[in-house]
């Protein structure tokens, strides 16, 4: 979560309230071991979207002020639909996508044709344990049904394994009012080597947040890091117009 730190900051020093959408909450850590150190539980408007369901302490059917599930997507608005979800051993890594694991590698001197991670990670999210029927919905109808249609969207995280982009082209129509959008993306060097079947990259999804009057706010790149590696990269973009207008 230490991505967001900067964001969720900023957020807090200008108002004691938020309202976030988090797209792929089944472990609740963003509101349950991240959003409570700033906000009183109680001043989260809080909407959590994922087709699994985890038991426990966090369950999200109960710490998120609304929990749908299923999944979001670029399908038109007003429509649902059904389709497969992947389940990988590794939960995280579940998606609409296909994971794409013979582009991975734990060899680093392969660092610049293929992504890095362990062997023993590799091994696991090679594995497929459930193909599930999901529930498909179009974000733009839950922001309409759930949102006035002046009120203002303070933060909105994206966790989707491969489809964060795709979510975002959903809801042209209502990124004028929210802040800050956090994604994922790939971030390797080569930019048709992928993670997931047609998932996100970077400069694709550079390029659509700035066609839509978002800059980048910050960034964290995994592949930097010296515990990590990972080509992967978590960015966070601040709506310029709101920024201008509305003093975020």
């Amino acid at each position: 979560m230490h991505a967001y730190k900067k964001t969720i900051e900023t957020i807090k020093q200008k108002q004691n309230s938020i309202s976030v959408i988090d797209v792929g909450c089944a472990r609740c850590s963003f509101i349950n071991e991240f959003l409570i150190n700033y906000f009183n539980k109680d001043a989260i408007k809080s909407i959590g979207i994922d087709p699994l369901q985890h038991n426990g302490i966090y369950n999200a059917l109960y710490n998120y002020n609304i929990y749908i599930k299923g999944c979001v997507d670029n399908i038109p608005k007003g429509t649902i639909k059904q389709q497969t979800f992947y389940v990988n051993l590794i939960d995280q890594a579940s998606s609409l996508l296909k994971i794409k694991t013979e582009n991975f590698s734990s060899d680093m001197s392969k660092y610049n044709e293929s992504y890095y991670y362990p062997q023993d990670i590799i091994d696991k999210l090679s594995i497929i344990t459930n193909e599930i029927d999901v529930t498909v919905y179009n974000l733009n109808d839950i922001i309409d049904k759930h949102y006035n249609t002046d009120e203002i969207i303070d933060f909105i995280k994206i966790d989707a394994e491969g489809k964060d982009l795709d979510i975002v082209k959903s809801i042209v129509d209502n990124m004028y009012r929210i802040k800050y959008i956090a994604v994922e993306c790939s971030s390797h060097k080569n930019e048709n080597l992928e993670i997931f079947e047609n998932g996100s990259n970077y400069k694709d999804v550079i390029s659509f947040f700035t066609e839509h009057n978002f800059e980048i706010y910050d960034i964290t790149d995994y592949s930097l890091e010296h515990n990590n590696y990972t080509q992967m990269t978590d960015i966070v973009f601040i709506n310029t117009k709101l920024k201008r207008y509305k003093n975020i």
